[in-house]
């Protein structure tokens, strides 16, 4: 079963249609932007306190999502989510700041992240594909096979803006 989960936001991220905030602080919630609420939900999906095998499930996560992608620990995964890139199965976590991807098949493993600041778009393809193309050289990332794209492809926008506002 192909899954996305928000697992915690950004201070100032607006959730999608059908994703409402939730409604208390969750774990590790504190005041300060940098040390975001970590709600876990499905995308469209209400709030519901995280049981103990959600929070570890989020931790390994993260872990995973630091070591994979070299990224500071103050930089956490808010969505993670099963996809392809092109045709490799893989997954794909977003950051406040960076999509990052890491697949791999027949023990060939390819894993990039991408800057928000470095992105000139994001579109929404008629057959439900997310295509990223980037500032520097124009190509087009290509990404399939999301459960809920749409919801995906907003989340996408949503941070890509915020990051090149800052």
């Amino acid at each position: 079963l192909r899954a996305a989960r928000i697992i915690g936001a950004p201070v100032g991220f607006k959730f999608p249609s059908g994703a409402g905030a939730p409604a208390s602080p969750r774990l590790g919630s504190s005041s300060t932007e940098s040390s975001p609420t970590f709600p876990t939900s499905s995308i469209g999906g209400h709030f519901d306190t995280p049981t103990n095998d959600e929070v570890k499930e989020y931790q390994a996560q993260s872990e995973r999502f630091q070591r994979l992608f070299k990224l500071p620990e103050t930089e956490p995964h808010v969505l993670h989510s099963l996809c392809n890139y092109r045709k490799l199965p893989g997954e794909i976590f977003i950051s406040p700041n960076h999509v990052c991807f890491a697949g791999k098949r027949m023990g060939l493993t390819k894993s990039f992240k991408v800057n928000f600041k470095e992105v000139a778009d994001i579109k929404l393809t008629s057959i439900k594909e997310i295509h990223i193309k980037r500032v520097s050289d124009g190509k087009i990332m290509p990404f399939s096979k999301f459960l809920n794209p749409d919801n995906v492809h907003e989340i996408l926008v949503q941070l890509c803006q915020r990051a090149k506002a800052h």
